[in-house]
């Protein structure tokens, strides 16, 4: 366990019966989870995508980070506006949501509701959270281009020409036409 240690101990007295005494140590984490006085309840300390933010790849998931680990069940806490289906998973205290697609140019609202909490017992969520982001809008791919160095180009007679070009993408099996001049002499 990590964390300061705390002990608790106690004893046991039966009717004519030895005393039986006990000691253990319990990390204060538990005591975050058991909810002693003192103790704030769960909060969230990170998301990502930060709140606010824009272009926002459509492949993203949605990261939330708490103050606490072993997290619930997130189905009932969790929201997402425009509403979009996936998956949820759970890595020590960041809940992640991976969507299966987010729409281009869209902003999502998201949402947990307060009382979501650690798995088995301690203070949840005090107050609602929410945070929303802006996803990137869908690119128009420019058409490839052909890129011909600067001529005249001077060849000599016994040999071919030859001139390199080059693509700004590529452009596997396209055809480029071209004209060969020849000056007389």
């Amino acid at each position: 366990m990590e964390g300061p240690r705390k002990w608790l101990a106690g004893r046991f007295e039966g009717q004519g019966r030895k005393t039986i005494g006990w000691a253990f140590a319990i990390a204060a984490l538990l005591l975050f989870s058991l909810g002693i006085p003192g103790r704030t309840g769960l909060s969230v300390i990170g998301t990502l995508p930060a709140d606010g933010s824009t272009d926002v790849p459509v492949s993203s998931g949605i990261e939330i980070t708490f103050s606490g680990a072993d997290l619930g069940n997130p189905l009932s806490y969790f929201s997402i506006e425009p509403s979009v289906s996936g998956r949820f998973e759970t890595h020590k205290n960041t809940l992640v949501f991976i969507p299966s697609q987010l729409r281009p140019a869209a902003t999502y609202r998201v949402s947990v509701s307060k009382g979501f909490g650690v798995q088995l017992i301690g203070p949840g969520l005090a107050d609602d959270f929410s945070m929303s982001f802006t996803t990137a809008a869908i690119r128009q791919a420019t058409p490839p281009g052909i890129i011909l160095p600067d001529g005249p180009f001077e060849f000599p007679t016994k040999d071919p020409p030859v001139i390199e070009v080059d693509s700004t993408s590529e452009i596997e099996g396209a055809n480029v036409a071209t004209a060969v001049y020849r000056y007389t002499d």
